[in-house]
């Protein structure tokens, strides 16, 4: 019987030690508009995409401004007194974590994207397509004038190496 109990006991072990599924809580760190660090591990907000640090948009009136910037101190302004809780972890492609994070009862990503930082990743989170429409109906973030959707722009910069 013990033979037996040791194997399963070690199992079980491993899997409540996976850091692919565990929830993460903790104060944030704000890397950009959608990756925070908690605990020295960054964090994927699952389901969106915010502009680059490096990425500009333009107004209505054509002036370029720092939109990847303004998402990120969007994220900071909005998490700044608050511990998160991340959920439901798993790798994106890149390694990274890829969570759905909480500020209190508050859904993080859903958050950066009615407000307009953020673009719903329809694949992963039809739910925050709401969200965008009335972001962008409302001239929002960047819905304020015109810019490049986040993985457009990574392409157009890698294809200019």
């Amino acid at each position: 019987m013990r033979i037996f109990v040791l194997p399963i006991l070690v199992l079980l072990g491993l899997l409540a030690a996976n850091p692919g599924h565990a929830d993460i809580m903790g104060k944030p760190d704000v890397a950009d508009g959608n990756t925070i660090i908690i605990a020295g591990e960054a964090v994927r907000l699952y389901g969106i995409d915010a502009p680059e640090l490096a990425q500009t948009c333009s107004d209505a009136d054509g002036k370029v401004w720092a939109c990847g910037k303004e998402s990120m101190y969007a994220l900071l302004r909005f998490l700044e007194n608050h511990w998160v809780t991340c959920k439901e972890g798993r790798r994106d492609q890149s390694g990274f974590r890829s969570m759905v994070c909480f500020a209190g009862p508050y859904d993080i990503g859903a958050k950066m994207v009615h407000d307009g930082w953020a673009l719903a990743l329809d694949q992963e989170r039809a739910d925050y397509l709401l969200q965008q429409h009335n972001a962008m109906t409302a001239k929002r973030g960047v819905w304020r004038g015109g810019f490049m959707k986040p993985w457009e722009w990574r392409r157009a910069v890698r294809g200019q190496r």
